[in-house]
């Protein structure tokens, strides 16, 4: 066998192999002559002639299959697990999601929109805004609960035993009578929705303090007498409310007050107050004529030395008016709590109510024949001409009074 082999850049090995007189063309790698070409060659010529050339790997030529082509590597199967195993070692897991205070359910949900104009950015004028807040108060938040189930826990009874069910209805009963935490409505809450700026009887004595306005939990939960004498207090009730104003600080300050519960609420309501109430004496103190007296002193008129000896502002001057601590946004809100058990029947019957009592007026003079006697002293009337002389004398009054024409003032 007579090796002749020319190297391309197509392919890296083309040899030409003279074996009895055939001529087999081809391209292999290392070791992948077949085992009859090489029984009937010389070995040792063959691989002396592969080693003059440089090998480098490439793809296998077009139109050539390996007779042997290697096979990949088995895969072991995987185990089969049945499904008896882990039946003591991973039991069925029941997982619950937290009730009360640390629920996932959302409670509260807030939308500001808010629009301004070309003119009103040029003047500097507050933007146009809108709020609207949906809030759900839960039973944990007004009533003082002694057991951790609630009545969400009455929804999951159905997949447990009797005896917990027992349990579950047992703790909801005694959380229904459980003492509820009284804590007051915010000022939009306490006045009425429909007064269009009427105050009720209450405020006729001139008190516009802030605690009249908005009486503190202390206070409403230790004097049940004075809520009777003055305006109705309202409190925080389980259900739904909804919330709206179109005051921009308003939305701000609810959104800072979504972190806080309840108690907090009305304690940061009451810290309101109180400075609240500071400013309106500071107020009063400053208008006051006596005030007035003592700071011009006596009636002195003309400048007064503000500087000390040492070059500092002396502690007795006048106090500079102190700005009002908190926007009146109360006004401009409103605060309403949404029925839980709505019906319809009730308000249907009162509307026709009267209704109803006249046509049993109308049923009654037709079984006792007044109807019938109303009709026969009308149809003798008509056949006497009554009816035709009423009219005749309507007639002749309305000309008579056209041609008098109107009458003198005097």
């Amino acid at each position: 066998m007579r090796p002749s082999c020319l190297k391309t850049a197509a392919f890296p090995i083309a040899c030409v192999f003279t074996v009895r007189g055939r001529h087999n063309t081809s391209a292999r790698s290392p070791g992948t002559f077949p085992a009859a070409e090489v029984k009937e060659s010389n070995p040792s010529s063959v691989i002396t002639t592969w080693n003059r050339f440089e090998y480098k790997p490439r793809a296998l030529m077009v139109g050539f299959i390996d007779p042997n082509p290697p096979k990949p590597p088995e895969r072991p199967p995987p185990p089969r697990r049945k499904w008896w195993k882990g039946m003591f070692t991973n039991p069925i897991q029941i997982k619950r999601p937290a009730q009360g205070k640390y629920s996932p359910k959302v409670d509260e949900r807030c939308f500001t929109w808010c629009s301004q104009t070309a003119r009103g950015r040029t003047d500097g004028q507050d933007a146009w805004c809108r709020s609207l807040c949906i809030r759900r108060v839960f039973e944990h938040e007004v009533r003082q609960l002694t057991s951790h189930f609630s009545h969400d826990a009455a929804h999951h009874s159905r997949l447990s035993t009797p005896e917990t069910s027992k349990a579950t209805t047992s703790a909801s009963e005694n959380n229904r009578k459980s003492p509820e935490l009284k804590y007051p409505l915010p000022p939009e809450g306490q006045r009425k929705l429909f007064n269009f700026g009427v105050d009720d009887e209450s405020d006729d004595d001139g008190d516009n303090s802030p605690s009249s306005r908005y009486p503190s939990a202390t206070t409403n939960s230790n004097s049940k007498g004075k809520e009777k004498q003055g305006r109705e207090v309202k409190y925080w009730e389980e259900g739904w409310y909804v919330w709206m104003t179109k005051n921009r600080w308003a939305a701000q300050e609810k959104m800072d007050l979504m972190m806080l519960d309840l108690e907090k609420q009305a304690h940061w309501q009451k810290v309101k107050e109180q400075e609240e109430h500071a400013w309106t004496e500071s107020q009063s103190q400053a208008q006051s004529p006596d005030k007035e007296t003592d700071r011009v002193g006596g009636g002195e008129t003309g400048t007064t030395n503000i500087f000390g000896e040492n070059g500092n502002v002396e502690s007795h001057l006048a106090p500079v008016p102190i700005r009002h601590p908190y926007p009146n946004a109360a006004e401009e809100s409103f605060l309403l709590r949404i029925p839980t058990h709505l019906s319809v029947f009730p308000y249907l019957s009162q509307v026709f109510q009267p209704t109803n009592k006249v046509l049993s007026i109308f049923k009654q003079s037709l079984d006792n024949g007044d109807q019938r006697d109303l009709f026969m002293r009308g149809w003798e009337a008509a056949r006497e001409g009554v009816p035709f002389r009423l009219v005749k004398n309507v007639v002749r009054t309305c000309l008579e009074s056209f041609k008098k024409g109107p009458r003198d003032e005097e």
